[in-house]
């Protein structure tokens, strides 16, 4: 009896295991490569120049330097600065900008909507992508009579201390002031001068003097005149007749 019952014990163990248990086929994952390194598959098509220019589900245009200009005809334009950095992606009314710092991709900024995404990197590999993170920078003080107060950092990161100026470098940053303050940013450099009343955003407005207040508003700097210049110092401004101001800044730096 008991040899009985260790069988249909073990022929209902294995009954059950073979009817909760489904084996399934791997997915092919090979691809076939010719002779010039391209995929050889069927649905998959090169141009002259050897760029994809399709394969299953997806279709690519390229311009005259071979850079990705649109995915699958008119679901993703892309547009490039003359280094050959992409500058910008369109999708529908979506517009998104990369914000470029030695040449690696550091931040993406959605222009429909303000949102950025900061890319987190060790050395040169990038380790993450972080969608809700903002620097954020309160200061306060006393300033009237049409004074200007200067809050001064004492320190600055190593990629930014002795930092030279190079053509084409842009700040980008998110600024609010509260109703009847004005102000923004000086950077100073080592030859003496400054950004002070010489410097714009997209705007007109003075990078040191934004006079818009009391709306969360995006600036974008072209910082080109001061190309050559290195980086001793950089400070808040304000000029008010209050005694209390809140700021909220995010900068973004692109070489």
């Amino acid at each position: 009896m008991a040899r009985t019952q260790s069988q249909n014990a073990s022929r209902s163990t294995a009954n059950l295991l073979s009817a909760t248990t489904t084996k399934r086929a791997p997915p092919n994952l090979e691809l076939t490569i010719n002779n010039l390194n391209r995929i050889a598959d069927p649905g998959y098509t090169y141009d002259a120049a050897g760029n994809l220019i399709a394969e299953p589900g997806k279709s690519y245009q390229y311009d005259a330097e071979n850079r990705i200009k649109t995915l699958n005809s008119t679901a993703a334009a892309y547009t490039y600065y003359a280094d050959g950095q992409r500058a910008q992606k369109q999708v529908g009314s979506e517009s998104t900008e990369y914000i470029y710092f030695g040449g690696q991709v550091i931040a993406e900024r959605n222009a429909s909507n303000d949102d950025w995404s900061d890319y987190i990197y060790a050395g040169s590999r990038r380790l993450a992508k972080a969608d809700s993170f903002e620097n954020r920078l309160r200061i306060w003080g006393n300033s009237s009579g049409g004074q200007y107060a200067y809050f001064i950092f004492n320190s600055l990161p190593s990629g930014l201390s002795g930092r030279v100026m190079q053509a084409g470098d842009k700040l980008y940053l998110r600024q609010y002031q509260a109703p009847g303050f004005r102000g923004g940013m000086s950077i100073f450099f080592s030859d003496g001068s400054n950004t002070d009343w010489n410097t714009y955003d997209q705007d007109g407005q003075l990078l040191v003097d934004d006079t818009t207040s009391n709306v969360w508003h995006y600036r974008r700097v072209d910082l080109s005149a001061h190309a050559g210049k290195a980086i001793t110092g950089i400070a808040l401004t304000m000029n008010g007749n209050r005694k209390r101001e809140d700021w909220v800044k995010k900068e973004k730096w692109r070489r």
